[in-house]
């Protein structure tokens, strides 16, 4: 009988099927029948109406505290791409600060030519040498300007 109560809480055929099923694999077809019809009986014998069954659903099993793999995967790819985004805005600010290192090393070398005023070649050329940021072809310039 307990596979009456059992099954007396399950809903419409499907309620029919597993214990028709259980039946035949343990009475043989004689007893499936028997199973079948009174399945739609209560424990005290009494016919259940289609308004009386329970309806029970089967809920989904709540979601794990530990993600999916899906999930890792996307996390790690998110944590990826702002690892790479942080890399390239330090490469770009240390690019800027190398622009500006360059612009301003040619700002003073272009002020301490400026600087240097030549009377003839001999005081151009003691002037450039004096220099420290005078370099060879600046001196051939210096000297064909003169």
């Amino acid at each position: 009988m307990n596979l009456v109560k059992s099954e007396s809480s399950m809903q419409g055929d499907e309620a029919l099927a597993p214990s028709a099923a259980a039946a035949a694999a343990g009475a043989g077809a004689g007893a499936a029948a028997a199973a079948a019809t009174s399945s739609s009986r209560a424990a005290g014998g009494e016919k259940i109406s289609s308004n009386q069954r329970s309806s029970s659903t089967i809920l989904p099993p709540e979601s794990p505290l530990i993600p999916s793999k899906q999930q890792q995967q996307q996390q790690q790819q998110q944590q990826q791409q702002q690892h790479q985004q942080q890399q390239q805005q330090q490469q770009q600010q240390q690019q800027q600060q190398q622009q500006q290192q360059q612009q301003q090393q040619q700002q003073q070398q272009q002020q301490v030519y400026q600087n240097v005023v030549c009377a003839d070649v001999f005081e151009c050329v003691a002037a450039i040498r004096g220099n420290t940021l005078a370099s060879i072809p600046n001196i051939v310039f210096y000297l064909m300007v003169v």
